[in-house]
């Protein structure tokens, strides 16, 4: 477990980078540390209104400006200079302005990634099928999006904080990520007698696991298992967002800063069916990968990661960011 120093909301810049302990009401914000192997769930960035403190997040109604809770959030802090400040709050503003949804289809995704890693073993024919998931991943998540939210840009907390820096020509760095296939190798093993392995029941005796590691073997799980843990993880989702914010969740109230109306889509999607054909999918490029005569001809996605913000996890933020400095833990 980190431990940090504590600092004052004195301490606090416009651009700060804060990064949220998993809140022990919410059980998707469980199963992110979880899969992230990490404490931490939330991300946002700190702005400002006159003298009023307020934090720019993207929250599951959508991004948007809120008060800065009673929480204690890590903070992370990419030294800006003034020209450097003013288009990081440009971009801050923009996506509040433009009322740019949450990208629900990119945390399913995210998150069936992260199940497949997280409990397959470390095989070569594993990780050459992953990098075909990446693949699918994006395809899926850009056809949804752009379906449900034409023009806009959906995000989730920690892909709304890369973005804005990303914006500001000051991307962030990472010397690697929580969706890289070797992130982490030492994983839990959970056995319940002859009860199947499902996210929830890993949740309910599931300590955090911050940035340390367990030594066990490493568990395969068979298709009926894998079919559970994602429609759990699809439930938790769904739950959180059909109950609202809950006692001891941030507060509902929000600040505007424009007038203009919401360009929210109409169309509501049922994310649960889109895992049969992202499997299937899968299935059918991991019969591919059984000819050995294709497997050279895979190569890993192009592209540096500080040109990404799918894959950025609020765990990135937290532990992998190369090039930011880390401040400290808020203390009211």
């Amino acid at each position: 477990m980190i431990t940090e120093k504590r600092i004052g909301i004195e301490n606090l810049r416009v651009g700060d980078i804060l990064v949220f302990p998993a809140p022990e009401g919410s059980k998707l914000s469980q199963a992110i540390a979880l899969l992230t192997d990490s404490s931490v769930s939330h991300a946002a960035l700190m702005y400002k209104i006159e003298d009023e403190l307020l934090i720019a997040e993207s929250t599951l109604e959508g991004i948007r400006l809120t008060p800065l809770p009673d929480e204690m959030p890590f903070i992370r802090r990419y030294h800006l200079n003034a020209e450097e400040l003013n288009k990081l709050l440009n971009s801050i503003e923009y996506y509040i302005q433009d009322k740019t949804d949450y990208a629900y289809i990119d945390l399913v995704l995210l998150g069936i990634l992260l199940v497949y890693k997280k409990f397959s073993k470390k095989t070569l024919t594993n990780k050459i099928f992953y990098t075909f998931l990446e693949y699918i991943a994006r395809l899926l998540a850009e056809t949804v999006n752009n379906l449900l939210s034409k023009g806009k840009n959906p995000m989730v907390c920690s892909q709304y904080v890369a973005q804005c820096y990303l914006d500001a020509e000051c991307p962030l760095k990472f010397n690697k990520m929580v969706v890289d296939w070797d992130y982490s190798t030492k994983l839990l093993k959970r056995t319940r007698g002859n009860d199947r392995i499902s996210l929830i029941t890993l949740l309910g005796d599931t300590p955090y696991l911050s940035n340390t590691r367990v030594e066990s073997n490493v568990n395969m799980l068979n298709m009926s298992e894998e079919s559970e843990i994602f429609n759990d993880f699809i439930h938790l989702i769904k739950s959180e967002k059909n109950a609202g914010i809950k006692k001891g969740a941030r507060k509902e109230q929000h600040v505007e800063i424009s007038e203009q109306p919401s360009m929210c889509g109409s169309e509501i999607l049922d994310l649960s069916d889109l895992v049969a054909p992202a499997r299937e999918i899968a299935n059918s490029l991991n019969l591919i990968l059984t000819d050995k005569s294709v497997v050279n001809k895979i190569h890993p996605m192009n592209g540096s990661y500080e040109k990404e913000v799918f894959f950025v996890t609020p765990a990135d933020l937290y532990l992998n960011c190369s090039n930011v400095e880390p401040i400290g833990q808020l203390s009211f």
